[in-house]
């Protein structure tokens, strides 16, 4: 499946990051897309992605159930801007 492909069907919720090539989950838009649809797609992304800021803030706030912010890498799990926001979207994220 291309990026274009993926993008598309995320966005009408027909397929998840988990079930995605290696590929799309190293990709910063295929990433923000799955995470702002399901905050913890972000535990199929690219270990690089779970890094990136961005994304896990993304991902923290499009959280339903408060378990983004443990697939985040360790550095942003401590960052306060992360964090804030995860607990404004469920309480039990910490």
């Amino acid at each position: 499946m291309d990026k274009k492909e993926a993008l598309k069907k995320i966005k009408a919720g027909n397929f998840s990051l988990a079930d995605a090539d290696a590929s799309l989950k190293k990709d910063k838009e295929v990433v923000l897309t799955a995470v702002k649809s399901r905050g913890d797609a972000l535990q199929y992304a690219d270990k690089k992605l779970k890094g990136d800021k961005e994304v896990v803030l993304a991902a923290v706030k499009h959280d339903l159930n408060g378990s983004a912010l443990q697939y985040a890498d360790k550095k942003l799990r401590a960052d306060k801007k992360i964090v804030l926001a995860a607990v404004k979207q469920d309480g039990s994220a910490l």
